[in-house]
């Protein structure tokens, strides 16, 4: 056999049961198994991967922000340094040379929003780039938005990725065209491969020549290591109190004491980096239509609960559903109404094993969340990362919200005094009183409502540029 032929088999070799160990550590990573030494074990096999596949690397990070909220107790003191050099060593293996030596110009008033997907109105962050956006616009900036594109990914994983992965955001133009005032322009990467995607992302960014960069690709993009040296960049976090492995010189951060807290246990950037920005890029929508009675979503029950997500069948601990299945056999008067795409099976097996198809109501995909709310009485969410959006929207529709006191999106949103102290026995508690005593309920709900009012999207965009106006360039 030829030489040259023998080291091209012996290196794929090396690749293939490489990539298998790695998708052993993943599998793991997914399970109850998982702890710091699992995910550190991971990563490392991950980290070594990149001598050998830069694209499967980086597809796997892409991927990380699912083991990230389904398993924050398990991210160890070094992660997000790790993490964030691995981001480093692709920014440079894919880019090159890092700096051209820009020098932004602030009166130019020109802003650059880039993120790595988006898909339809239903996609949390697509919601708040476009709202965001918009406003920036209304106040008289020029404003793009340019998405990475990143869908496709090697066939030897494709099957094992977050399926959001897989999404070609270009597919969605025309609901992104109508999420967006018509100034605003849309760029979406071009190429074959991850390498021309990542420089046709980077070159539309440079020849676009923006005063100001914000990064909305949630730990999501190797490209914030080459913008970071060339332009002013904020980061804005779609997951609130995590650590970060981007690059950027500014971090907005809704609670910046809690911020300093999670660095000094991850060191992953300056605190002097930390910004404090009062979120809510969000607009709330109305109601397209009316549920006239509640008997038509098979709801007849006093006391509806509801809990929304898109990623439920990994939000919903075996704690939290045992919880829900045996608080609904001693309130027979109660409902609760899950919607999300996909619900663990765990959860449907107590439905049916406890015969509570009544009192547990699948919705799916709802079309119209806001007029769901009005037939509902309390938001109870998870112990998740996640979940802010359709949290302040239920806030916004005075919903009383009940939830642990568990860093999250929706904490951000509510408050901690506003959290519930202890686990589930205390959070059965809080919601029997909301249902027993209709003074506290007027009073949780009135609150809710209030502060969802207090944040607006013109607000926080005059808070970004105030944070812009006040740094050094």
């Amino acid at each position: 056999m030829d030489g040259k032929r023998e080291l091209r088999l012996g290196k794929k070799e090396n690749m293939d049961n490489a990539l298998e160990a790695v998708l052993i550590k993943r599998e793991k990573c997914l399970t109850e198994m998982v702890s710091e030494q699992v995910l550190e074990e991971y990563m490392q096999s991950m980290q070594n991967l990149g001598t050998l596949d830069r694209d499967i690397q980086y597809s796997l990070l892409l991927d990380m922000n699912l083991i990230e909220m389904k398993c924050p107790e398990a991210i160890y003191s070094d992660f997000y340094i790790q993490k964030k050099r691995m981001m480093e060593e692709l920014a440079q293996s894919y880019y090159g040379n890092m700096c051209r030596k820009r020098h932004p110009d602030r009166n130019q008033k020109r802003i650059a929003i880039f993120t790595n997907t988006w898909r339809d109105e239903r996609y949390s962050i697509g919601i708040v780039m476009a709202t965001l956006a918009n406003e920036i616009c209304r106040q008289g900036y020029e404003v793009a938005v340019f998405i990475e594109n990143q869908y496709r990914h090697d066939e030897r994983i494709r099957d094992v990725l977050n399926t959001d992965l897989l999404v070609n955001a270009e597919d969605y133009r025309s609901d992104h065209e109508k999420m967006l005032l018509p100034r605003i322009r849309t760029y979406y990467s071009k190429g074959d491969t991850v390498r021309e995607k990542i420089v046709d992302q980077i070159d539309n960014i440079f020849d676009y020549g923006p005063s100001l960069i914000i990064d909305i690709a949630d730990e999501n993009s190797c490209c914030s290591r080459i913008l970071y040296e060339n332009f002013p960049l904020f980061y804005f976090p779609m997951r609130s109190n995590h650590g970060s492995s981007m690059f950027f010189h500014r971090y907005l951060a809704v609670d910046p004491d809690r911020m300093k807290q999670i660095i000094k246990k991850y060191h992953c950037f300056d605190e002097k980096l930390i910004a404090p920005f009062t979120g809510g890029i969000t607009e709330f929508p109305l109601a397209k239509s009316e549920y006239d009675k509640r008997e038509q979503l098979g709801v007849e029950h006093s006391f509806v609960l509801v809990t929304v997500g898109n990623r439920l069948v990994h939000d919903l601990s075996r704690e939290f559903i045992c919880f829900v299945a045996e608080y609904l056999q001693e309130h027979p008067q109660f409902a609760w109404v899950f919607v999300g795409r996909d619900l663990p099976d765990y959860l449907l097996k107590e439905r049916t094993q406890r015969n509570l198809e009544k009192q547990i109501i699948v919705r799916g995909y709802e079309k119209d969340l806001i007029a769901l709310y009005h037939i509902c009485d309390v938001y109870v969410n998870p112990m998740r990362k996640g979940g802010g959006l359709s949290i302040a929207w239920a806030m916004h529709e005075g919903l009383p919200v009940a939830m642990l006191k568990y860093t999250s999106d929706g904490l951000s949103w509510i408050g901690e005094e506003n959290a519930i102290d202890g686990g589930m026995q205390e959070l059965g508690q809080y919601l029997n009183a909301l249902w027993e005593d209709k003074k506290l309920y007027n009073e949780e709900s009135k609150k809710m409502k209030e502060k969802a009012d207090q944040r607006t999207p013109a607000r926080c965009v005059e808070q970004i540029f105030r944070i812009y106006s006040e740094m050094e360039i």
